[in-house]
């Protein structure tokens, strides 16, 4: 069906020119205007009656489709000939064929018109014109007939004004011939005859002329206005000069008019799509295809978009994360919901979701139905919970916190770490929470805490155990007990180590086994002990404003103090009471053994002296209190903090502090909440002072503050960098000091808002601009197989330079080296390596990589070994210790190249020069052919001789392996023999390594067990006092003679009994027992047999005693 009015599709030409002749005999006459083709100035009036006609219009909130902003055109024989005067009277013959010969013609449907925003189409109806269309009829010629109508404006309905718009017309379009007629609703009908293109020129100019000007308000997104305006305006100009109307974009400071060309993909919070007004003024036809083209960028620019849901409670997180899939599934759309679990420091966590427009709203719906029916079911309850234990709860990175939840389905909310409350809160199933809170208690006592108080070490220092506190907590000493005993160590917060009511400095080692937090425990002592107070030192008295100047750019002060005289430094946080900067001697990493107190205080001072001249500059400092009412604070911090960052921004010596700080109780008792304190060298503070009264002044008597406006050139060759990534670098400055920045076409920033933030943002434009001026781009072609070794382990190298010189270094990348990036910053071939930045900084970057590229050149030799697969693990060594040793000893890097192949080989690269390869490679090749000859068996062995084999400390079982040719190396012989542990009923001994030592080892082994097996026990009477002969001093009696006969001698404990056990091989026992009695036997007494009584054996006996102690003097 057409969309246009019955009585324009049903009538044809003839009954046209029949309504004209029944209408010249009617009453009502109105003036008829016929413009005929020869003469367009010739007026004739005729009584002529036409029809009014109702025209429907578009609705205001759809744009216009193409198909509508044609004419309905039409063909007819000559309409000059209907327009001619007739005879009132004259009866016309309305059914001759000859007068009025059949036409043919058919309807033309308007096409659908496309949704404001979206893709499918809406219904609309004929063109918005104050007339309407007619069907168009196809002749023999090439010419068209374009009938239409509209209301002339008051003031073009004047004769002369009338003929001279539609003469003009004719003359600029070329058309064949113009005719109008005007109805009495005032409604003009034009018939139009040429061609299509001139046809369709006549009708715009037709248009413009006569009908009066309209104004219509559009609304748009908000973030398509930039694409609307174009870069410099130079799209909304194209669409003005199109369409000869005037339209006006509505003003948005928080819009962006950044680069036309940037992402399509539009981000709104909440889902609230922000709109922004456009008013289009001109005439009907120029407003509709205004607006045509308006949407049509508006279609262009909303296919994709992000939308940010802040308004769910996280507490519902963990539902939603489940949900993603069946919400992606067949979609263009992304959903990205946080994690449980967040560090103190993320930001508010949102759900994002992205993607096709359509998709992305659906998928919104889909959560907040699924959002109210969870607040509909689910249930919350609270639970107290001791504050120690609430870690456990949350596990490693909420590890814990997931799993009950993936139990459970219920959410935990642990208050934070700075919340005093032990309050716990459960949301979830109401039939789920009781099982969740049980087993959150079962998580928080299935740990083994334990406290230590570090104040008491070194002679009960707090102090000295507040600094180590900050020690452990900026360095990563305490982390390595941790991992190595698989516990969690939990430090006091700053807050707390500088509460002097607190008395204790207390640790929490929390673990799963007792073991483990007593071994920990054990290691924190011992690290504690290890740093006595003669190892710190304190520089005190240096201000805050001077911390920066102490670290130095990118620290590298702190890293050369470091380096150079074994110091770490650890400056204080700005809420911490002291100022004290803490100084710790940890010793240079080339030291082997530890320092003397010598060394400590020289490295101290050596640190002290070094920063002795930051010092000095604290002369220069002053402070200054304004007294401004705290109401009125808000204008000095601005926007977003804007303000206050363009008065002591990162490059400013100056603080500022508004109000009371209660992070400093002790602060002075003149400082009020109506105080701003000023403090650093005198000419800024009295600068910025002078600034803040005047900003405050402008503020409090109402003034416009964003009235100010700068504008200066801007070299255009750098505006992509001023501009940034997606418009970051000029959104940077817009958000930290609330300023509007304009780019125009050739150069021109112009800054416009509160004056100190305008000339602010201007000195930073200014300086940005300087330093792009300096930048160079250097090019190195250097062969990628150098490469790597440029960039370093994890870029340690590149890094580096980057650091020290402010540079940016690319390497090629293989995806941007495919697609072909034409970029003057990147690489364009695989060789080569691009450095940009400062000149001076970038030149030697250059040469430090020249430098190190001739270095590694030099160490480019390579060679490939292959090893059986299951060497590797050995060549590795625990923990890589054997490879590493390897490069360390030789200087070669070895890589292991891994491939998941069939074949049981492996190939191991090593590269470097000769001479390190080579050993490099004897050293690998000597571990395989170990491992090749590796063999391991196993030996029973009745558990009463395990001991035996031992020996004291392990001493026979290391003279079992050298013996049988094994390594001297204490942890290598650990490894060949190993014994089951006493408490163990185990009787196998398992033997392993070089095959021709294991099987000596072993035989070593039933060699001895056999001389076991055959050995015999005897006892000699010895007397108690005659003991200490036998063991020696330190034992050393004892030891010699059961190396020397190859027996265990067991001398009873002191006043028991006399007799001493002698065990072993029967000769050896026999020559054993011999040695005893010659040691405990005087001279005499061997010489005269056994002694006879005396009448005074005390005596003798002394006599007897001071001879044996003479003899084992002199032996």
């Amino acid at each position: 069906m057409s969309d246009l009015p019955a009585a324009a599709v049903e009538r044809s030409p003839a009954d046209l020119l029949r309504e004209k002749y029944e209408a010249s005999t009617a009453t009502n006459v109105t003036d008829v205007t016929v413009v005929v083709e020869d003469d367009a100035s010739v007026d004739l009036t005729s009584s002529v009656t036409t029809a009014d006609t109702t025209v429907s219009s578009l609705p205001t909130s759809s744009p216009p489709s193409a198909d509508t902003l044609t004419s309905t055109s039409a063909t007819a024989s000559s309409a000059a000939n209907a327009s001619k005067k007739k005879p009132a009277k004259e009866k016309l013959d309305i059914t001759s064929l000859e007068a009025f010969p059949t036409l043919g013609g058919g309807t033309s449907k308007t096409g659908a018109a496309t949704s404001i925003w979206g893709s499918k189409p809406v219904s609309s109806s004929v063109t918005k014109t104050n007339g309407k269309g007619r069907t168009p009829l196809p002749v023999r010629s090439s010419d068209i007939t374009d009938i239409f109508d509209f209301v002339v404006s008051p003031q073009s309905r004047d004769r002369a004004v009338f003929a001279e718009v539609v003469t003009k017309a004719k003359d600029v379009s070329g058309v064949t011939s113009i005719e109008s007629s005007t109805s009495k609703s005032l409604s003009t009908t034009f018939i139009v005859k040429g061609k299509p293109e001139s046809v369709a020129i006549a009708r715009r100019a037709l248009v413009r002329g006569l009908t009066a000007k309209v104004t219509e308000k559009i609304s748009v997104p908000s973030s398509v206005r930039p694409f609307i305006i174009g870069t410099g305006g130079r799209n909304l100009k194209a669409i003005q000069q199109k369409t000869s109307t005037k339209i006006q974009v509505q003003k948005k400071e928080d819009v962006a008019e950044g680069d036309a060309d940037s992402s399509s993909n539009l981000k709104y919070d909440d889902g609230e799509e922000e709109t922004t007004d456009v008013t289009i003024e001109g005439d009907i036809d120029g407003v509709a295809l205004a607006k045509a083209e308006i949407f049509e960028v508006v279609a262009e620019r909303t296919k994709n978009l992000t939308i940010r849901l802040s308004q769910i409670n996280p507490d519902y997180f963990p539902y939603f994360a489940a949900q993603v899939g069946a919400l992606e599934e067949d979609k263009d759309v992304k959903v990205r919901v946080p994690t449980l679990y967040r560090e103190p420091s993320d930001a508010a966590p949102v759900i994002i979701i992205s993607g096709e427009r359509s998709a992305v709203l659906e998928t919104k719906a889909k959560l907040e139905e699924s959002l109210q029916e969870l607040q509909r079911s689910y249930g919350t309850a609270n639970t107290s919970i001791p504050k120690r234990q609430h870690r456990f709860i949350v596990g490693e990175k909420g590890k814990t916190l997931q799993e009950i939840f993936d139990i459970t389905g219920c959410v935990v909310k642990v208050p934070p770490a700075e919340d005093p409350s032990d309050i716990v809160t459960f949301v979830g199933p109401r039939a789920r929470i009781g099982e969740a809170i049980n087993l959150s208690m079962t998580k928080a006592n299935s740990i083994v805490l334990e406290r230590i108080d570090i104040s008491k070490a070194h002679g009960k220092n707090r102090g000295h155990a507040c600094d180590l506190t900050r020690y452990f907590k900026s360095t990563k000493r305490l982390q390595d007990i941790e991992k190595n005993n698989d516990v969690q160590i939990s430090l006091p917060s700053f807050k707390e180590l500088f509460n002097e009511s607190i008395p204790e400095v207390a640790y929490d080692i929390a673990g799963k086994t007792n073991e483990s937090v007593k071994k920990a425990r054990k290691d924190v002592v011992d690290l504690v002990n290890s740093i006595p107070s003669v190892r710190v030192a304190h520089l005190a008295g240096i201000d805050p404003l001077l911390h920066r100047h102490i670290i130095g750019f990118k620290g590298r002060n702190l890293q050369k103090v470091k380096e150079q005289f074994g110091v770490e430094t650890l400056i204080p946080d700005e809420a911490n009471e002291s100022n004290d900067i803490v100084l710790i001697y940890e010793g240079k990493n080339t030291d082997e053994f530890g320092p003397d107190d010598g060394e400590i205080r020289s490295g101290l001072d050596s640190a002290i002296m070094f920063f002795e001249d930051i010092k000095t500059k604290q002369a220069d400092l002053v402070t200054r209190v304004l007294t401004i009412p705290a109401k009125n604070h808000k204008f000095i911090i601005g926007p977003k903090r804007s303000t206050i960052n363009a008065l002591s921004g990162p490059e400013s010596s100056v603080y500022i502090q508004l109000g009371l700080n209660k992070d400093r109780p002790s602060q002075s008792h003149d400082i009020t909440v109506d105080s701003v304190v000023i403090r650093g060298p005198a000419d800024e503070v009295n600068s910025v002072a002078e600034k803040i009264e005047e900003i405050v002044e402008e503020a409090s008597n109402q003034e416009i503050l964003n009235s100010f406006s700068v504008s200066f050139d801007f070299p255009t060759k750098f505006s992509s960098q001023l501009i940034g990534k997606g418009g970051s670098n000029i959104s940077k400055y817009r958000e930290e000091l609330g300023v509007k920045i304009d780019l125009g076409d050739e150069g021109t920033v112009t800054i416009k808002g509160i004056k100190s933030n305008v000339l602010e943002t201007q000195a930073r434009i200014e300086a940005l601009a300087s330093r792009l001026a300096d930048e160079i781009v250097l090019r190195l072609n250097v062969p990628i197989e150098h490469h790597s070794a440029l960039i370093g382990q994890k870029g340690k190298f590149v890094k580096r330079l980057e650091e020290r010189y402010d540079v940016r270094v690319n390497f090629p990348r293989s995806e941007e080296l495919e697609n072909g990036d034409a970029s003057d910053f990147l690489p364009k071939n695989k060789d080569e390596i691009v450095i940009r930045g400062p000149s001076k900084g970038a030149t030697k970057a250059r040469d430090e990589l020249l430098e190190l590229y001739k270095y590694e050149a030099e160490r480019g030799h390579s060679t490939t070994i292959t090893v059986p697969k299951k060497a590797i693990s050995r060549i590795i060594g625990r923990n890589g210790e054997f490879i590493n040793d390897v490069m360390d000893s030789t200087g070669a890097k070895i890589d292991i190249v891994r491939k998941e192949t069939d074949d049981d080989t492996s190939a191991i690269a090593i590269s470097g020069t000769e001479e390190g390869i080579q050993k490099a490679k004897a050293k690998i090749l000597e571990v395989v052919e170990e491992f090749e000859q590796f063999a391991s068996q196993i030996i029973n062995v009745d558990k009463k001789y395990h001991r035996s084999l031992i020996g004291n400390r392990g001493a026979t079982l290391r003279d079992i392996v050298l013996k049988s040719g094994g390594p001297d190396d204490v942890s290598q012989q650990r490894r060949i023999i190993r014994i089951p542990p006493a408490s163990s009923s185990d009787t196998k001994i398992a033997v392993q390594g070089n095959e021709d030592v294991v099987t000596k080892v072993i035989q070593e082994i039933q060699r001895r067990v056999a001389q076991l097996e055959n050995q015999i026990e005897s006892e000699v009477d010895i007397a108690l006092e005659k003991h200490r002969f036998i063991i020696g001093p330190g034992g050393s009696t004892k030891r010699s003679i059961e190396q020397e006969f190859g027996v265990t001698l067991t001398v009873p404990p002191q006043k028991t009994t006399r007799d001493v056990k002698i065990q072993g091989p029967p000769e050896g026992v026999e020559k054993a027992k011999a040695r005893i009695i010659e040691l405990t036997t005087s001279k005499k007494e061997r010489n005269n047999g056994p002694k006879k009584s005396s009448p005074n054996p005390g005596a003798e006996e002394t006599a007897t005693e001071a001879a044996e102690n003479s003899e084992a003097a002199e032996k």
